[in-house]
């Protein structure tokens, strides 16, 4: 998993769109998640943990969310799939609440259980000083934001 997160980070992905690993040419776009064109992403440790391990798509495999940042030091999070897709969230571009730049984030943590969107999946939930914060979540095909707080 460490190993494929650091060649994706040295490549380029098109933001708000999963790139499959088993056809590096073949991206497919979500509907609700913004392309705003290609650029490279770099590993960002601006809180600890810098990675989480979860099942965040409910396939029973663990996953992985890096902190990353791209070129223009914007923020995000980095949805590296067991099945082999990658999902980048922020770093430039709208996502929910949760803006084009995480960087706002003071805290996130590895949720889990029952009641969560998909109860399948663990979580991940991103938490500002002032205003709550969100819920990132799996929804089958792409992830989602729920607003927590403010």
């Amino acid at each position: 998993m460490v190993q494929g997160m650091a060649a994706m980070l040295a490549t380029t992905v098109l933001i708000g769109s999963v790139l499959t690993k088993t056809d590096g040419a073949r991206l497919e776009h979500r509907a609700d998640q913004k392309i705003s064109g290609k650029t490279k992403v770099m590993t960002h440790c601006f809180l600890e943990p810098c990675v989480i391990h979860g099942d965040f798509n409910g396939d029973g495999r663990s996953d992985s969310a890096t902190l990353v940042k791209n070129k223009s030091g914007k923020s995000g999070i980095l949805f590296e799939l067991s099945q082999g897709g990658m999902f980048l969230i922020g770093a430039g571009t709208g996502f929910g609440n949760g803006s084009d730049d995480f960087s706002w984030m003071v805290r996130w943590a590895l949720v889990k259980g029952p009641s969560l969107p998909n109860p399948r999946a663990d979580s991940i939930l991103a938490e500002s000083a002032e205003s709550g914060g969100g819920l990132i979540y799996w929804t089958g095909s792409f992830f989602r934001w729920r607003q927590q707080g403010d």
